[in-house]
């Protein structure tokens, strides 16, 4: 008999991916988290969308990557639209971007609060199994900074809000602010005075980085 401590020497599946078809539910389900438990990444299909969404984000927290697919195997287009999906040109696991989306609480041009927002939101939704190829950033509803500064905003407070704690975290957040924006004046005046690459992050000396080289180019560009 084997050991069941062995089994995972036995039956290694890490790299490799298993599309299991009628995995909405029932073995199809179990089937799944099977190849999962032993490192498969997985594909699972079905009819049920909504369905299909509730049992890949359950094989995701077996540590491995997983996507539902919309697939009839009864129906020959829907087979082959399937694959296509997941599979590029070589035969390789495609697995779905990663997206997602944050709304801050007011309106601001901070630079702490919008990467804070950013990170919280990027750690939640990537991958870490996968390598990330492209990050990108939109903002929606942007105003100028100066009707961000006329803006009223008005809280709702309830039975067991504490307003002098409010008040001081406002005043405190307002220091914050004003300290940030004074840094960020001074470092675009240093840069417009000596030239963008006059201050640096230590992340940009590191191999690879490409920021004093965009630095020195038309736009970003080689001009």
């Amino acid at each position: 008999m084997v050991e069941r401590e062995n089994m995972n020497d036995l039956f290694n599946l890490q790299g490799q991916v298993a599309l299991v078809s009628g995995a909405s539910s029932g073995i199809g389900v179990d089937m799944a988290k099977a190849y999962a438990r032993y490192g498969a990444n997985i594909v699972v299909t079905g009819r049920r969308k909504e369905r299909l969404d509730e049992v890949a984000a359950e094989i995701k927290e077996l540590g491995v990557d997983c996507i539902g697919v919309v697939c009839d195997v009864t129906d020959t287009e829907s087979v082959e639209n399937c694959v296509k999906e997941v599979m590029d040109h070589y035969g390789r696991f495609i697995p779905k971007h990663s997206h997602g989306t944050v709304r801050l609480e007011k309106k601001t041009s901070s630079t702490r609060i919008i990467m804070a927002s950013i990170m919280k939101l990027f750690d939640e939704i990537i991958k870490d199994k996968l390598l990330v190829r492209r990050v990108n950033i939109s903002a929606n509803n942007l105003i100028s900074e100066e009707m961000e500064n006329k803006q009223v905003v008005y809280k709702q407070f309830d039975l067991f809000s504490d307003s002098k704690q409010i008040e001081e975290t406002r005043q405190k957040e307002k220091i914050d602010r004003t300290y940030e924006k004074k840094l960020q004046l001074a470092m675009l005046n240093i840069k417009n005075k000596y030239g963008k690459n006059s201050i640096l992050k230590a992340m940009n000396l590191e191999s690879g980085a490409t920021t004093i080289q965009r630095n020195a180019q038309i736009g970003g560009h080689r001009g």
